[in-house]
């Protein structure tokens, strides 16, 4: 029985000692056909010769190119990978992180060739140089938390994020590719591109926009068992000032998420979907109102509202960052309810009257 192919992306920039690490856990693992994409982001000292040791590994079932832009790419490094990958399972495997569980990408094509309207599968990672610290933490409510689940895409859209389970790394996660493709889960208006980004003088970070659009149409499976580690090497945006990247994410956030609630989505989940997406836009603070922003929203009402509502949060979180944790939750769940903006537009159509 011919088996689904899956591509497994590395986005690169320096640290050959990593993607070592990296290429060696993705040739370990127990599954083939598997196509390995490595996009060295205009390295200073090209990464290839490292890359040209695993070509001993090359054969019918495993594949591997690589690829070296010209100038750094970024953010669009990511839909780069995403764009060129052929295979119906595809994995972003940052060239920091590792995968320790070599049964990883047989579970996961396992689950979702048996689990068809299951479209992609979320596993859990250790943290480097941390005490066994992990990206995600399922609720306690769910048992047997270290087994596979499938969740009803509502259900898992609601998890979702830093008031929750807090987000997955991308190397534990394999997803659905032409699924995700024929939604636009790469591409604006889902995924901000650094064109767009300088338009509104900001920074484009990689979106995370396939979790809701997918979720919308189907189920999703999930456990909180570790099947590798997100390395943080020294120069890895992780490691760079919490408050300075929150600066970088907050308007990506914004727009990405903005768009995914005034999409116009029909699956199942849609409701629930678009209702989380406004949910979690003020959890990302702006440090400025962007006019040029609201402008391509026409300023829309809500559109204005939930960039208040941003820089509201930023303000909480700058002036008064050793507020308990529960009191910040209060206040962002007061200024992100709904009712106040239903206020706001009434009031507003009174006054146009």
């Amino acid at each position: 029985m011919n088996k689904p192919l899956v591509s497994v992306f590395i986005p690169a920039y320096n640290n050959p000692i990593y993607s070592k690490k990296t290429l060696q856990s993705i040739v370990e693992q127990d599954y083939r056909p598997i196509e390995v994409l490595f996009l060295d982001d205009c390295s200073p000292t090209s990464l290839e010769p490292m890359v040209e040791e695993f070509r001993k590994y090359e054969n019918d079932k495993l594949r591997l190119s690589f690829f070296r832009h010209s100038k750094n790419l970024c953010a669009d490094n990511f839909t780069f990978g995403f764009d060129h990958c052929t295979g119906k399972y595809v994995v972003n495997m940052p060239h920091d992180d590792w995968w320790t569980d070599k049964h990883f990408l047989s579970e996961t094509v396992d689950l979702m060739e048996q689990n068809p309207e299951c479209y992609f599968c979320v596993a859990n990672s250790l943290v480097e140089n941390t005490n066994n610290v992990t990206v995600i933490h399922l609720p306690l409510s769910m048992k047997n938390r270290d087994t596979w689940k499938i969740l009803p895409g509502d259900v898992y859209i609601n998890m979702l994020g830093p008031d929750c389970i807090g987000y997955p790394a991308w190397s534990g996660i394999v997803l659905n590719l032409p699924m995700a493709r024929s939604m636009g889960a790469f591409h604006y208006p889902f995924t901000l591109s650094m064109e767009e980004a300088k338009v509104f003088g900001e920074v484009a970070m990689d979106s995370f926009a396939f979790h809701f659009l997918l979720s919308s149409i189907g189920s999703v499976a999930i456990t909180e068992k570790v099947i590798g580690v997100r390395g943080q090497p020294e120069t890895a945006i992780c490691n760079v000032n919490v408050k300075q990247r929150k600066k970088f994410m907050g308007l990506t956030a914004f727009v990405n998420n903005y768009n995914i609630y005034k999409a116009g989505l029909n699956g199942k989940h849609a409701q629930a979907v678009k209702q989380r997406a406004w949910k979690i836009i003020p959890h990302y603070p702006v440090n400025k109102i962007n006019l040029k922003v609201l402008k391509r929203y026409n300023y829309a009402i809500d559109a204005c509202y939930l960039m208040l509502c941003c820089y509201l949060a930023g303000i909480i979180y700058n002036c008064f960052h050793s507020f308990h944790f529960n009191i910040k939750k209060r206040i962002l769940r007061v200024i992100r309810d709904k009712e106040i903006l239903h206020l706001i537009s009434k009031w507003y159509k009174t006054r146009r009257v």
